[in-house]
């Protein structure tokens, strides 16, 4: 599948390694945290889907973007290329903008391998299950946890808040 590291359901984890991984070239780095004010947002080509003509309704989802001569996405659970082209990736992954609104939370890598953190809480049901299981490696801890900020779309405290043809504009 991948040579980087991954655990499905956990992009927010594998981004987190992106940002550090050599393979992945570019002079600049971002990481883009995917949802809406509407709690799901509908994401097509992607892996958990089974058919690219259907969406995934992901509560969220987070991918890498890396400028070499033009802006790349890196997106684990996609079906598209690895990496692929922002122009390519935004228009076929994002299909419904109106109605769906995507919004788009922006912040350098840097800044987010510095202060992401998770217990990964909310991977567990209400009985304490594992909805997903958890990567092998060591849940990813700063002395703040900083995953349910991350998540809300009502909260600008880490990165910029834009919507689609902000990102498209800026990056595409």
């Amino acid at each position: 599948m991948t040579d980087h590291q991954y655990a499905a359901c956990y992009c927010e984890e594998n981004v987190w390694h992106l940002c550090a991984d050599p393979a992945v070239p570019g002079h600049k780095k971002q990481v883009v945290w995917i949802g809406s004010l509407q709690s799901y947002c509908p994401l097509w080509c992607q892996q958990a889907s089974g058919n690219p003509e259907q969406p995934v309704w992901w509560d969220y989802h987070v991918i890498l973007l890396a400028l070499t001569d033009r802006w790349r996405v890196w997106d684990l659970d996609t079906t598209l290329p690895l990496p692929v082209d922002v122009s390519q990736y935004l228009p076929q992954t994002f299909r419904d903008t109106e109605s769906a609104a995507p919004l788009f939370r922006i912040m350098d890598s840097d800044y987010y391998r510095q202060y992401f953190s998770s217990d990964r809480t909310h991977m567990r049901n209400p009985d304490n299950q594992w909805l997903a299981l958890p990567p092998r490696w060591p849940a990813i801890q700063q002395q703040v946890l900083t995953f349910a900020d991350m998540r809300d779309f009502n909260n600008d405290t880490h990165g910029e808040l834009v919507g689609y043809r902000e990102l498209l504009k800026r990056f595409g």
